[in-house]
């Protein structure tokens, strides 16, 4: 571990990382990277406790961030959103693998963040089914935003204004999708791979040379009233 100082990054004072301690090869699955990264646990700290507990409220959320660095060509949006043919949500839609009455499953080319989705997705409502939660229910978001160029931008409303707020770090401003399916999801994914702006380099012609930011939000409501929320 290394202890860095933070005053200029999102904090103040200094904070303690601990580098990774498992490096995967080349040929490494989506698969194999989601469980290797533990992401499961992860969400499972993102999604905390949604009984009817007290006050009503999540039990133990957790916001979680999962960072993609490297430089350009190292396959970050890869890692983070998958193959191009996984995106496509007719070929998603007529796979074996899914089907109408079936319990959505991974296609084999995602890659974490829609991995994360389904199993927030998936665990959600099972866990509505098990508690008969009749008054509540919870709703799954999304929104994304890219630094460019030293600005914020809203990726799926290009034309909103964005801001970071300075004492919170909240994002101010951009749009939020509501996400209640796999092609909810789909669409979401391809209107990011779409609207982000892209841009040549020399060691990547069609690489980008924008940060883009995808941010999931998991809300609760009660008797149709927003409750705590927790983002991921």
């Amino acid at each position: 571990s290394v202890t860095l100082s933070t005053q200029y990054l999102f904090s103040k004072g200094n904070a303690e990382y601990t580098f990774p301690t498992k490096v995967l090869g080349p040929y490494s699955s989506q698969s194999h990277t989601f469980d290797t990264l533990q992401i499961p646990s992860l969400v499972d700290q993102f999604i905390g406790n949604t009984s009817d507990g007290d006050n009503n409220k999540f039990q133990g959320g957790r916001n979680v961030m999962l960072f993609a660095y490297g430089q350009t060509g190292s396959g970050k949006t890869h890692t983070m959103l998958g193959t191009d043919e996984s995106l496509d949500f007719t070929q998603t839609q007529n796979d074996d693998y899914h089907h109408r009455n079936e319990s959505p499953k991974f296609h084999p080319g995602w890659g974490i963040f829609p991995r994360v989705y389904v199993s927030a997705l998936e665990k959600l409502k099972q866990r509505q089914q098990q508690q008969h939660q009749h008054h509540s229910y919870n709703m799954l978001s999304a929104s994304a935003i890219q630094f460019y160029l030293g600005e914020t931008q809203d990726i799926l409303e290009p034309s909103s204004q964005v801001k970071i707020d300075p004492d919170t770090h909240e994002v101010l401003g951009a749009a939020m999708w509501d996400m209640n399916s796999i092609q909810d999801l789909i669409q979401f994914l391809n209107a990011v791979r779409t609207n982000r702006q892209t841009r040549s380099t020399k060691m990547n012609e069609g690489s980008s040379r924008s940060h883009a930011a995808l941010i999931l939000y998991l809300r609760r409501y009660y008797n149709g009233i927003p409750n705590t929320d927790s983002k991921g």
